[in-house]
């Protein structure tokens, strides 16, 4: 459940100013958050931007994507690093056991799930390890011009708009993009078990989140 991979490259390869001041900061989250000897596991790894991140840092690190051609270019991206394993997989059915990971990094994932937010949260307490955490980015409440901005940039088919909601052709397979308040972010992770430790806004872009499972 990932929106068209295309788009995404697209905003990666020419980002406005508060996407790239978001990278930037998601970047010196996980450097922050991540230690060497742990064991990440990248949700919507796409074609490994932030495993490239991590991989800096731990080198037990395993990318998750439900899009063949993001798969595949991470494969190749990463071709020369065989501890790193990308696999393909969904959010709601992570492919992996219970007590797997240090730490999962579920990075601008939360606003394509629609009606499976919760579903998700769960798989990541699944196979998270008991005192591990989940690192989180998302849009924040105040992201919609921004938002509008890239969608309209990078000509991503919008459909319509309800309140903050976009709906997109559903060619895009994920085809809803929502924005939450920190309230709301800590409600959903709660609801699966989380405790909430800190969180950083990003500009009006986004919010950083970490979460424990106790």
């Amino acid at each position: 459940m990932s929106t068209n991979i295309g788009y995404w490259e697209q905003i990666l390869q020419a980002p406005t100013p508060a996407y790239a001041e978001l990278f930037k900061a998601e970047s010196e989250y996980l450097q922050k958050n991540i230690k060497s000897e742990d064991s990440v596991l990248d949700v919507g790894c796409g074609e490994g931007r932030n495993v490239k991140t991590i991989f800096a840092i731990a080198k037990n690190v395993t990318g998750v994507d439900n899009d063949e051609i993001a798969v595949k270019d991470a494969l190749n991206n990463f071709i020369e690093n065989p501890t790193v394993k990308i696999v393909k997989g969904e959010a709601v059915a992570l492919p992996f056991a219970d007590n797997s990971f240090d730490v999962v990094t579920f990075l601008m994932i939360l606003p394509n799930l629609d009606a499976f937010k919760i579903k998700a949260f769960s798989e990541v307490a699944r196979v998270l390890k008991s005192g591990g955490v989940m690192l989180l980015s998302t849009f924040a409440e105040t992201a919609f011009d921004e938002r509008i901005a890239i969608y309209k940039q990078v000509g991503s088919p919008i459909v319509r708009i309800e309140g903050t909601k976009v709906i997109f052709d559903k060619s895009l397979g994920a085809n809803i993009s929502e924005q939450f308040s920190l309230e709301e972010i800590k409600a959903m992770a709660s609801a699966t078990g989380f405790v909430f430790v800190d969180a950083k806004k990003v500009g009006t872009l986004a919010y950083l989140c970490k979460f424990l499972k106790p």
